[in-house]
């Protein structure tokens, strides 16, 4: 189903005027494609000054493809993105330019597709990934950005990573290999 462009600017001139009593004064709504947008850096300026407010970026049709906030020039609060459908495809937070806490992604088919866990820009927790079908692909565990523990899956649900790090070294499996692949459920060695 497809959301035409008018009802996609009402509901995002009505969900910014609900988000109102969270922005500063004075901050603004830009489309991500206006040339006085720029990049520098880590930095977003808007008319050579750091931007605070709402970047929104737009497929063709005029569906929303992404809004992220912006504060002082850095990413800060949650920053969305939609597939063409209209479908959520992801949900990032960050705080003064650096990722924080969780962000979540979904597949078109709406099963989720990874939650990662950040502080301070660094990967702290557990680090999940599915497969398109929701079976687990990987489950990671950090702390302060270095990897604890890892376990992953094939998509037949095999485990081919299963480690713990120690004193910087991985023990157990890290990478176990196919050494045959399947064709028409006949095993093919190599």
């Amino acid at each position: 189903m497809r959301i035409p462009r008018t009802v996609c600017l009402l509901v995002m001139l009505l969900w910014m005027t609900h988000c109102s009593n969270t922005m500063s004064p004075g901050t603004t709504a830009v489309n991500k494609n206006n040339p006085e947008l720029q990049q520098q850096g880590k930095f977003l300026m808007y008319h050579d000054k750091l931007f605070s407010g709402l970047v929104t970026e737009f497929y063709e049709t005029g569906e929303i493809r992404s809004q992220s906030r912006y504060e002082e020039g850095l990413l800060h609060g949650e920053t969305l993105t939609w597939y063409l459908s209209g479908v959520k495809e992801s949900s990032r937070l960050y705080s003064q330019g650096e990722k924080e806490g969780i962000h979540q992604g979904w597949w078109p088919n709406g099963n989720q597709r990874f939650e990662y866990q950040f502080a301070e820009g660094q990967y702290h927790g557990t680090f999940k990934e599915w497969y398109e079908n929701g079976k687990p692909l990987h489950l990671f565990t950090y702390a302060d950005g270095k990897e604890v523990s890892a376990i992953g899956w094939r998509d037949n649900g095999k485990t081919y990573i299963n480690f713990m790090v120690r004193n910087g070294r991985k023990y157990g499996l890290t990478n176990a290999r196919l050494c045959y692949s399947l064709i028409n459920e006949k095993g093919i060695y190599q």
